[in-house]
């Protein structure tokens, strides 16, 4: 995984744009900050990580970097919440005048290594409306680089209509061989 400063622009803004600021893209190779995050940060992470707005499919995975012997889980879970896969998507959180973008891994970095992201991150991320609610894609166009919004459709496909789709693809694959 890319390593970046806390807060710090990773990509460029392009024209008329605004900087995406990347939080919780930590390594062991750099020192990170410490702290407490509260149980009510994390499990909102989780709810964002549910089923995340992405501009583009991942094609793999990020490792957890700071893991010694292994490389971290692939899935978190809190008692009462959902399970959601790590290492796989980010998670843009648009606020105010700026647009986040951390690692669905920093979840893992919070719980088990005692990261401590920025206080404006954590803040952002507990009144970030629900992902795809109008609300969200208003507060993502407001903040996000036109590249960002460029690069895909904001709302995906619904279930019934990925459900359509497979169907019609089904029938042509079922006893095929190639």
């Amino acid at each position: 995984m890319a390593w970046f400063e806390d807060l710090t622009p990773c990509s460029d803004p392009g024209e008329g744009g605004k900087p995406v600021l990347a939080v919780g893209w930590i390594d062991h190779l750099h020192p990170y900050p410490r702290g407490h995050a509260s149980r009510r940060f994390v499990m909102r992470m989780v709810e964002l990580l549910e089923d995340p707005w992405q501009p583009r499919r991942s094609l793999g995975w990020h490792d957890c970097a700071l893991c010694r012997f292994t490389e971290g889980p692939r899935t978190f879970e809190l008692e009462g919440g959902p399970r959601v896969k790590l290492g796989t998507s980010n998670l843009f959180i648009p606020a105010y005048d700026r647009l986040y973008i951390a690692p669905s891994m920093m979840v893992h970095a919070v719980d088990a290594h005692g990261y401590a992201p920025p206080e404006e991150f954590v803040k952002a991320v507990l009144v970030c409306p629900p992902m795809r609610s109008p609300a969200y894609l208003a507060a993502l166009r407001d903040v996000a680089p036109p590249w960002l919004l460029d690069a895909g459709p904001l709302p995906r496909m619904s279930a019934g209509a990925r459900l359509r789709a497979r169907s019609r693809r089904t029938p042509r694959l079922i006893g095929s061989r190639r």
